[in-house]
């Protein structure tokens, strides 16, 4: 039976779970490791039954998870918690009411790099600990997106100030143009996300350059990068040197 973490062996087993998916394990425990004490913060975790290895964290319309749940329980859960999106590893429980929405191609660093990093062109200074403000706001241009935002600022500050997460801006003059970030680092795994360059300057591999040079900085400290991206972007970042190791699919709520 699926139950909100309250107790230590509850926790034990949600970590566990969430190594054995490397993909979205550093996100998952990070999560909980920041926000577990912290209901205000409005996520809340979950695992199953004792001796069952499995992780699920959910904020609002989005939940996340990996483990052996079972999909009818998992489905009756998520719609009950208001969640309209779940991810998870590809081939793993497929919560029932949802459906499958799209599959994610899942990228890590290579065991060696090939080549010096991409350079940044003239003019554009690389940052390795932009401000949170402008972060924000690049990564969320929309303006309907205040509480999108909120959040997203809010979480990257609490992660910053607790050594888990490194994030590389791309500045020309006074203007943050490009950014990507490790928003979860634990045990060894960096979880890669919000990969953003402002409209202007794309198609000027600012991006790319960036990727890779913040993934080549966490293997210098150990880590080992993690990121999801759309199949349209799989040449772009195999060309950059990383490598596909399976995948993750999105489930949306079916309509009643």
């Amino acid at each position: 039976m699926i139950g909100a973490i309250c107790e230590p062996l509850q926790k034990r087993q949600y970590l566990q779970a969430a190594w054995n998916c490397p993909g979205l394990a550093a996100r998952l425990a990070c999560q909980l490791e920041l926000f577990g004490q912290k209901p205000g913060s409005g996520w809340r975790f979950f695992t199953a039954d004792r001796g069952t290895l499995a992780a699920l964290a959910l904020r609002g319309g989005a939940a996340f998870g990996c483990g052996s749940f079972e999909g009818e329980e998992l489905g009756l859960l998520l719609r009950f918690a208001g969640v309209r999106e779940y991810l998870g590893p590809a081939g793993g429980a497929v919560p029932a009411g949802y459906r499958l929405a799209e599959e994610y191609p899942l990228y890590t660093s290579p065991p060696s790099w090939a080549g010096p990093s991409p350079a940044l062109p003239d003019g554009v200074r690389l940052d390795w600990e932009p401000a949170p403000g402008p972060v924000s706001r690049l990564v969320w241009e929309e303006e309907e997106a205040g509480a999108a935002r909120e959040n997203f600022y809010s979480d990257l500050c609490t992660a910053r100030s607790h050594g888990m997460a490194l994030v590389a801006g791309a500045w020309a003059g006074q203007q943050l143009i490009s950014t990507v970030g490790a928003y979860a680092l634990w045990q060894g795994q960096a979880y890669l996300a919000a990969a953003q360059t402002t409209p202007a300057w794309r198609c000027r591999r600012i991006g790319g350059a960036l990727i890779r040079q913040l993934a080549r900085r966490l293997a210098g400290e150990g880590y080992q990068s993690w990121f999801w991206c759309r199949q349209a972007l799989c040449p772009h970042y195999e060309a950059l040197g990383f490598i596909q190791k399976g995948k993750l699919s999105k489930y949306i709520q079916t309509e009643d």
